[in-house]
């Protein structure tokens, strides 16, 4: 669970989007951004989607599957 934390909040920074606006873009709390990113949680299949097609990436490259 933290390789998807690691990559999503370094792709997020990257992105200059705080978990403010991550969260309003996806329609979660930012609670939830926080335990993603804390590894503590990983979003469920159909928003890990969502997740990569907004940063182009795959879904393998943000489970740690591929570089």
């Amino acid at each position: 669970m933290e390789v998807f934390g690691k990559i999503f909040r370094e792709l997020r920074l990257i992105d200059n989007k705080s978990q403010k606006d991550m969260a309003k873009m996806l329609n979660m709390s930012q609670a939830a951004i926080s335990n993603w990113e804390a590894g503590r949680q990983i979003p469920e299949v159909p928003m890990l989607i969502a997740i990569a097609k907004h940063f182009q990436a795959s879904t393998d490259y943000f489970l740690g599957l591929e570089d």
